[in-house]
């Protein structure tokens, strides 16, 4: 007995339905994610432009250099509490150090940073005006044996104001709570405005020699 036409057109359009259903509930899956991943970044990008404002209001706030450096460390340890924050400021000669320690601190000490941070690295870091990591350091000077920052990370923000570096930040954190490219960028784009709030703050600016 042969089948019948109207069952093989039922079977086919089932089969059409089916595949037509599958090929939505897809394209509704990929719009969903689509939503949320755009939800996610509104989010972060809500996040960002309110640290912003908080961290100028920051600094506009601050009567003095020690104050600026203070709510500036302040800031950047409310959204990573983990760094601690070491700012190295040219000086004529050398440079000066203010330290901000994490919670709970990590123990280093200033003495520990002056000792990594010879006078050549910070030239070299200076000139070279952008973020670096302890891979970029060791080859311009780091002087720290392995053993000693085997469970630190380090990275460093540029201070530069008017094409002339005034120092540099210091992030310090444990080496499995290292800060991720996403959040030292983001403290990145505070850099310029730190800088020249630093520069108002000191009555001469130093040139990385």
């Amino acid at each position: 007995m042969k089948d019948d036409p109207r069952h093989n057109r039922l079977r086919l359009l089932i089969k059409n339905l089916n595949k037509e259903r599958k090929k939505q509930a897809n394209q509704i899956n990929v719009l969903c994610h689509g939503l949320v991943a755009a939800q996610k970044e509104f989010i972060k990008a809500l996040a960002n432009i309110s640290f912003a404002a908080d961290f100028y209001e920051a600094l506009l706030e601050a009567p003095d250099l020690n104050t600026l450096l203070a709510n500036s460390a302040g800031l950047i340890q409310r959204v990573s509490p983990q760094v601690s924050i070491f700012f190295l400021l040219l000086t004529e000669h050398t440079y000066e150090l203010h330290k901000f320690e994490s919670e709970p601190p990590m123990n280093i000490h200033k003495h520990d940073i002056r000792s990594w941070f010879t006078g050549e690295l910070v030239a070299n870091i200076c000139r070279l005006n952008k973020t670096c990591n302890l891979a970029d350091m060791y080859p311009m000077g780091l002087q720290a044996g392995q053993s000693a920052l085997n469970k630190v990370s380090l990275s460093t923000i540029p201070l530069t104001h008017n094409g002339s570096s005034l120092g540099f930040t210091v992030l310090c954190s444990q080496r499995e709570e290292e800060l991720s490219k996403s959040k030292v960028n983001q403290l990145m784009v505070m850099a310029p405005g730190l800088s020249k709030a630093i520069r108002a703050k000191r009555p001469q600016p130093i040139v990385a020699k």
